[in-house]
């Protein structure tokens, strides 16, 4: 696929780079030459440097070395110097600091070493990172054609390099990223992608079917013969341009393994477009139609990944992310479900809060701030007693009746589980993107960057703050209740305790909640040993190890994903375990 390039060390081409690709926020994907010039700007373990040099060469995502105070350090003027001579690379080159427009607000870069023989040449002029990104508009797939590239990306670059080699297949760049000691796959696109995965023991004479997967970060899957091929990364379907890249790589898969599928999976949310493809496919060639619980997918893609076997007892599948369709068309987003491959049943979940305007509270944090804040404190006693804090007079000056009536509507509010939902208002709490986010995620992603080590070790040595786990009175389930957690952020914020450390609070007060009730659950159903982990908020490197620490020390055997994504990139393959699991029983 096409890349679009800059000099990193150039503020302004990067900044201008931004402007055109319409990306504001996300960071940038850098290529250079070594791994010399890599711990220049970052850190790298012996994990790190392996998966830099593999022959997958995936965009790995490093901790961010503070910028030395160097003699040789060398700031190219605004414009930069035509990069054209061979010049000394790695650590006989001089220092030029990285743009600031790099990764705003991360403390991770992410760094690739060239994969093709055109990288390769163009980096053997180049003395610094360079700027290796998608080449689309923000949130489309990457361009293949030239003619395409021209049309799609003229306004973008100022220069064009192409190929007699016509691009075959459109891939994105593979993610991966070291947590808990593991190196994890944050997006599964390029040289991990397509690949056979074995299913489970149990399910090797299931059935072939289709999974199609879910809207954001989509990819599907086709089974076979005992094993599962799941697609690259095709990005969110929103977007028409990311719906016919799916369309075009299903047809060359299908081509590729000549699939024939006795059935088609698929979500159970009838908006997303994979389930409504895949629901016009079953009834275009009389298929039997399968659908299932976005969770449910969630926490049987990590049992698949860790092959867990049909006959294994029950798991506990914790599964924090944004939305899915739950029961009675309730949205989820925070679940513990005991699960099996075939079923499942809900046994605890997060406490539900209405969403602020439906989907736009997924685009602007201040929303689910100000439905958490009324849903945990009283109206009087969030005036009388943080009236005057900052944050809560902004949220006020916003507060009007059709504000308070779509509150109050569940038809313009729906309640949600949302592990997503709440990591935007605890941002927003503490200032981090407040109005507005500009990809998914972002707002979570920034409230796990302000966590230092010093706010790590602070928060784990201190204080907890409260999380209760009563009983919902509707839905005769235990819940997490975040009333006390509310109170105790916002004197956090009175008495000016620093972003990072209300972050470090945060994650590990949510951690220990989830184990608390897990250990409730295993107290109520009996045997229950393996915990497993999943959903796009387990991305998130602090939740994820402080949560899986803390199970194990209550005797849990913990399943995690590891080379498929914990988001939505990884539910087909859970769709297809459920279904070979219905149709092999």
């Amino acid at each position: 696929s096409y890349h679009l390039c800059c000099d990193a060390t150039n503020a302004e081409a990067v900044d201008r780079l931004r402007a055109r690709k319409h990306r504001r926020a996300k960071p940038f994907a850098l290529m250079t030459n070594d791994i010399e010039t890599i711990e220049r700007y970052a850190f790298v373990d012996d994990d790190e440097r392996s998966m830099l040099l593999s022959p997958v060469a995936p965009i790995v995502l490093l901790e961010r070395r503070p910028a030395p105070t160097m003699v040789d350090t060398v700031s190219p003027p605004p414009s930069g110097p035509p990069i054209a001579a061979i010049r000394p690379r790695g650590k006989d080159a001089p220092y030029r600091p990285l743009a600031p427009g790099i990764a705003p607000g991360q403390r991770t870069l992410g760094f690739m070493r060239p994969y093709t023989p055109l990288h390769l040449l163009m980096l053997k002029r180049v003395d610094r990172p360079i700027v290796c990104t998608s080449g689309n508009l923000s949130d489309e797939p990457p361009c293949i054609d030239d003619d395409e590239a021209r049309a799609r990306l003229g306004s973008v670059a100022d220069w064009f390099v192409v190929h007699d080699r016509p691009i075959r297949n459109r891939v994105d760049d593979s993610i991966v990223r070291r947590v808990g000691g593991t190196m994890r796959t944050v997006r599964r696109a390029r040289g991990l992608a397509p690949s056979p995965e074995p299913l489970p023991p149990g399910l090797e004479r299931a059935p072939a079917v289709v999974a199609c997967g879910g809207q954001f970060k989509s990819a599907f899957a086709l089974t076979a013969d005992g094993q599962a091929v799941v697609s690259p990364h095709l990005g969110d379907l929103d977007h028409l341009s990311a719906f016919e890249a799916y369309e075009e790589t299903f047809a060359l898969m299908t081509e590729l393994y000549r699939h024939r599928p006795a059935a088609v999976v698929v979500d159970r949310h009838p908006e997303y477009r994979a389930t409504q493809w895949g629901r016009a496919k079953a009834e275009a060639e009389r298929l039997p139609l399968i659908e299932v619980q976005h969770h449910h997918a969630h926490v049987a893609a990590v049992m698949a990944e860790n092959g867990y076997s049909l006959d294994g007892a029950p798991v506990l599948g914790v599964a924090v992310d944004g939305l899915g369709l739950g029961d009675g068309d309730a949205i989820w987003g925070g679940e513990l479900l005991l699960c099996h491959y075939a079923r499942y049943l809900r046994v605890g979940t997060f406490k539900p809060v209405p969403m602020l305007g439906g989907d736009v509270a997924a685009r602007q944090p201040w929303r689910n701030l100000y439905a958490h804040l009324r849903s945990a404190i009283d109206e009087a006693e969030l005036k009388m007693s943080f009236g005057d804090l900052p944050v809560v007079e902004r949220l006020m000056k916003r507060r009007t009746p059709l504000l308070d009536q779509a509150y109050a509507d569940p038809q313009l509010s729906p309640p949600a589980s949302s592990g997503g939902r709440l990591f935007d208002a605890v941002a927003a709490a503490v200032g981090i993107c407040f109005e507005s986010q500009e990809y998914e995620g972002h707002a979570a992603t920034e409230l796990e960057a302000a966590i230092t080590a010093e706010d790590l070790a602070e928060a784990q040595a201190g204080e907890r703050y409260p999380i209760g786990i009563p009983k919902h009175p509707t839905l005769d389930l235990p819940y997490l209740e975040f009333k006390g957690m509310w109170t105790a952020i916002l004197g956090d914020l009175y008495a000016e305790v620093r972003q990072g450390l209300i972050s470090a609070r945060f994650h590990i007060a949510l951690a220990e909640a989830v184990a608390r009730l897990a250990e409730s659950v295993r107290r109520q159903e009996g045997e229950l040993s393996t915990v497993v982990l999943s959903g796009g908020c387990y991305l998130n490197r602090h939740l994820l190890e402080w949560t899986k620490t803390v199970l194990e020390r209550s005797g849990f055997r913990v399943l995690t994903p590891a080379r498929f994504p914990a988001h939505d990139g990884a539910i087909a393959l859970g769709q297809a375990a459920i279904a070979a699991a219905r149709m092999t029983r």
